[in-house]
């Protein structure tokens, strides 16, 4: 069977299981009134990446997001300064409507190029103004230079240890210049993401808001 009859049959099963979806959920400290009419993705930049609604999968991580441990694997701990909430949303799943978040998923992204071997070699991406290529790609590392004449920094490398979130952007702009591979990646990276962004075309109404013990707030008719 042809990828595009697979990646059509996959997306329409999806649609047609919204009840099946697993929760998703944002931490913030706006309170609920500012989410009840309507989540807009156009409302957040995005911090670089783009306009979207960011989301994780678990809702202890994001609780820790809002305490400033995103990137720990630990048990909230409920220490939280000032107020904080959680909004639940349940839309589905897929491409048209989620993006992954390239800060959080950084280490996937780079074992995808790693594993990909030439075909991102030579690909550019952009830091604060400065042109870095990628030179280099080892088993565990990728390596980049800067443009002649455009940073005192020439090389630094990236690891699938710690991808750092200055990198993200990087990254980001290197698997959007190859629109076949971006849409291989975010197919079968979408299912294993621990944190996305919603930036689907249409305004979309939270399953419910709690505040951070667990009490409902707010409910969805």
């Amino acid at each position: 069977m042809k990828m595009k009859q697979i990646m059509k049959e996959w997306r329409a099963y999806l649609k047609e299981s919204i009840a099946d979806q697993n929760e998703l959920y944002h931490a913030t400290n706006f309170p609920p009134e500012y989410f009840i009419d309507g989540i807009d993705p156009q409302r957040s930049s995005g911090n670089g990446q783009g306009f979207g609604f960011f989301v994780y999968r678990s809702l202890d991580r994001a609780r820790n997001h809002l305490a400033g441990t995103t990137y720990k694997e630990v048990e909230y701990t409920g220490e939280i300064k000032g107020n904080g909430y959680i909004v639940v949303i349940d839309e589905p799943i897929i491409p048209e409507n989620f993006d992954i978040d390239y800060e959080v998923n950084g280490t996937l992204l780079v074992k995808y190029i790693i594993s990909k071997g030439d075909e991102f070699l030579g690909s550019s991406g952009y830091s604060e103004g400065i042109k870095f290529d990628l030179i280099k790609i080892m088993p565990n590392r990728l390596m980049f230079k800067a443009s002649p004449g455009q940073s005192t920094r020439k090389r630094f490398n990236i690891d699938t240890t710690n991808v750092q979130m200055v990198y993200a952007p990087i990254l980001q702009q290197i698997i959007y210049s190859k629109p076949k591979l971006l849409e291989d990646f975010e197919l079968f990276t979408l299912d294993h993401a621990q944190a996305l962004k919603y930036n689907g075309s249409k305004i979309i109404m939270p399953k419910r808001i709690e505040d951070l013990s667990g009490n409902v707030l707010w409910q969805r008719n």
